[in-house]
C-alpha cells in the first residue's frame, strides 16, 4: 500500500520552475497540472488532487500564490513571489 505524500512549498516551487517558462511570476498552472507534474517527481508516492488543493490553499492564505478562479470548477494557480526557495 501505497503512503500519501506530504507535499512541500519546495516541491510545488519546483513544479513551477520546472514546468513554466523562468519568470515565475506570470505563470498560472492548474491543480491537476501541478498533481500531475509532483506525481512525476515523487512517482514512488501516492499524491491526491485534494492534497495538491489543499497545500496551495494554504499556500495562498500565507501569500505564497495567487488563486485564479477560471470557472466555477476550474482554478489556476499563480506564484505570488519570484522567490522559489519555500519552506514547508
Amino acid at each position: 500500500m501505497m503512503r500519501r505524500y506530504i507535499i512541500t512549498d519546495a516541491d510545488i516551487f519546483q513544479v513551477f520552475q520546472r514546468w513554466s517558462s523562468p519568470d515565475l511570476k506570470n505563470q498560472k498552472m492548474h491543480t491537476s497540472f501541478i498533481r500531475e507534474a509532483l506525481c512525476r517527481q515523487h512517482p514512488d508516492k501516492a499524491i491526491l488532487q485534494y492534497d495538491v488543493r489543499h497545500k496551495m490553499k494554504s499556500m495562498a492564505t500565507r501569500g505564497l500564490v495567487t488563486e485564479v478562479r477560471l470557472a466555477p470548477n476550474a482554478t489556476a494557480w499563480m506564484i505570488t513571489q519570484g522567490d522559489s526557495n519555500g519552506q514547508n
